[in-house]
């Protein structure tokens, strides 16, 4: 209903040479093209007077108002008496002033978020009662008569606001969307949006001297989305992402208020979303909490996914008593006296708020270490998820490379060398024995050897030689280092993505990997689940596997920008035996350990961050 009428054919021009000066094109047609031209023009004219300072008549004003509705092309058609109350198509302009570095970023955020949607509401109610239609001439009347009156500006817009429901849709886009608020405009009883940008919630960067700060957002690396595989989803369109499944639900405010609003708004959802939240905790994942409740994976996220564009909640990391949290470097101190009393509100029999983040901004540490006893684990967990929420705590997190030393590349370029004399002994010896069996052969045909010798210098490949083939006498040149040539035998280097690597670097992987020592014991079963007994038993868990079992499963995270913390969730194993062997393989996190360390193992450049 809304593409527009296709033009009327012309007839083919002939393929004699007067037709290029136009001698086949009706008259008809020409006239009706000026007809058309007038009409717009007069059009153009009377929408360009509303920006002049002259007075006009009522007519005059209604005209010009219905025009800045129509299009050129629906109001050259409206001359007609039968399509003189017709629309067929209306602009909704947005004026924008960005900055001037992120014009692109933000125009394209507002189109995606509110342009669109808007615009297919406002077509899709114009389409079923001629919603727009309507609404254009009760404004139109609405200012006629203000300026009949001659009511102020000022009274004209309440006015607007309060009698026409799209200009009161407009007002609450405009007013919503400039303060960073969700914009809830209802058009008719049966259609109402919600439209919003979606708030910047966390960041991974500190601000310079020079950028924009944001005191009081979260600062972490966390990225809590993940894409949907979808085999029918078009290649050119962005992947569909949802929440991914080893994330929590943190709610920013208090679970009472959320369920009272949810279940004041009624909806299909309110039901879902209340016993959902009454089931999720900050410390269990969605995957965990689908377990456990019976909800289905797919519909934990979907909900997840309502209550964070919802803004009232965040995806977070589940929280963790091994976990290591620190004061944020972007925590808000300015709003610290209203924050401790909020706290002390919350809190009151517990550490104050300005103890709490002195003892967080020590030398970090798990925060199990914090916890009195276990009768106060689940008051603690509660005031952590109050400083998340708040921005004031951020989780500390390990991230590793793989070192390669000198003495790695020495021993596979020395392999690689003996492979290609290896390689270059075995194709001498072949020929050897070829030209042996050559030599038999002209013994016996002496006669004709001055026939089959022009022969054999065209099939014997040495009278044009060819790449790889070695000629006789050629001798190996082992001058030259078969690595890279911009890579040092004599320093160290760190692999970016040992998942991708190199043919090279995949040699000096396997060699890595082969200098480990085999370690093996009772007491851890396959996978590295503990068979003999509790937790406990895992103390001596480090004495027991070997790293080449474990070695081809974390080689993945090793890219300096996967969390460490990641691998117990993902690959299923216990975090206290993944992080006994990150220790053994070269993980430094500031504790003292007992792990027994061996150099060979030795093979990780960590670092700890946000």
């Amino acid at each position: 209903m809304w593409r527009k009428e296709r033009r009327k054919k012309r007839k083919p021009r002939a393929t004699w040479e007067g037709g290029e000066l136009g001698h086949n094109e009706k008259p008809e047609d020409d006239d009706e093209d000026d007809a058309r031209g007038e009409a717009a023009a007069d059009l153009l004219a009377a929408s360009t007077e509303t920006l002049s300072p002259k007075q006009m008549t009522p007519a005059e004003s209604q005209r010009a108002s219905v025009t800045s509705i129509h299009s050129t092309r629906a109001a050259s058609e409206s001359l007609d008496g039968d399509d003189k109350d017709s629309m067929t198509m209306f602009n909704v302009v947005f004026v924008l002033d960005p900055p001037l570095l992120e014009y692109s970023m933000r125009l394209r955020e507002i189109y995606d978020n509110i342009i669109k949607k808007f615009s297919k509401a406002l077509k899709w109610e114009q389409a079923r009662t001629d919603y727009v239609w309507r609404e254009a001439r009760h404004i139109s009347h609405i200012k006629e008569k203000a300026k009949e009156k001659g009511m102020s500006v000022n009274n004209l817009y309440s006015d607007l606001v309060h009698q026409s429901s799209l200009a009161r849709a407009i007002y609450t886009v405009y007013t919503s969307i400039s303060a960073s608020k969700i914009a809830s405009v209802t058009l008719s009883p049966d259609v109402s949006i919600s439209l919003q940008i979606p708030p910047l919630t966390s960041t991974p960067f500190l601000a310079g001297p020079t950028d924009k700060a944001y005191p009081g957002l979260w600062l972490t690396t966390a990225d809590s989305v993940t894409p949907v595989d979808d085999p029918t989803a078009d290649e050119n369109t962005a992947p569909h992402q949802v929440l991914a499944k080893h994330f929590a639900l943190l709610l920013l405010d208090n679970e009472a208020t959320i369920l009272k609003d949810v279940e004041a708004s009624g909806g299909a959802l309110a039901p879902a979303l209340a016993h959902y939240i009454r089931c999720s905790k900050p410390t269990k994942s969605f995957a965990q909490i689908a377990v456990t409740s019976g909800i289905p994976l797919s519909t934990i996220q979907m909900l997840a996914s309502h209550l964070v564009y919802w803004r009232r909640a965040r995806a977070i990391p589940p929280l963790h008593q091994r976990d290591t949290y620190v004061v944020s470097p972007n925590c808000d101190l300015s709003k610290l006296e209203v924050a401790t009393a909020a706290y002390q509100a919350a809190f009151p029999t517990l550490p104050s708020l300005p103890k709490m983040l002195s003892a967080m901004s020590g030398t970090p540490r798990p925060y199990g270490s914090f916890i009195p006893s276990k009768d106060h684990k689940v008051t603690y967990f509660a005031i952590l998820a109050w400083l998340l929420r708040g921005g004031w705590v951020t989780q500390l997190r390990a991230f590793a490379r793989v070192k390669v030393s000198p003495e790695i590349k020495m021993a596979v370029e020395a392999a690689i060398r003996r492979e290609e004399v290896d390689k270059y002994l075995s194709k001498s010896v072949v020929k050897s024995d070829a030209d042996d069996i050559d030599d038999d052969d002209d013994d016996d045909d002496d006669a004709n050897s001055s026939s089959s010798s022009s022969l054999d210098s065209q099939d014997s490949g040495e009278e044009t030689p060819m790449p790889g083939r070695h000629k006789p006498g050629k001798k190996l040149d082992l001058s030259y280092s078969l690595l890279d040539r911009t890579t040092s035998l004599r320093t160290s280097s760190l692999l970016l993505f040992p998942h991708r690597a190199s043919p090279l670097e995949s040699r000096w992987l396997d060699e890595i990997m082969s200098r480990f020592p085999e370690r093996d014991g009772p007491g851890t079963g396959r996978d590295g689940i503990n068979c003999d007994g509790p937790d406990a038993d895992l103390d001596l868990v480090e004495l027991h596997p070997s790293l080449k079992k474990y070695w081809p499963r974390f080689i993945k995270y090793f890219n300096g920008y996967d969390a460490l913390e990641k691998i117990p969730v993902r690959e299923n194993l216990k975090r206290k035996l993944v992080w006994q062997l990150l220790t053994r393989l070269g993980l430094v996190t500031g504790q003292q350990s007992s792990v027994e360390l061996d150099p060979r193992e030795q093979v990780l450049v960590s670092v700890r961050h946000w």
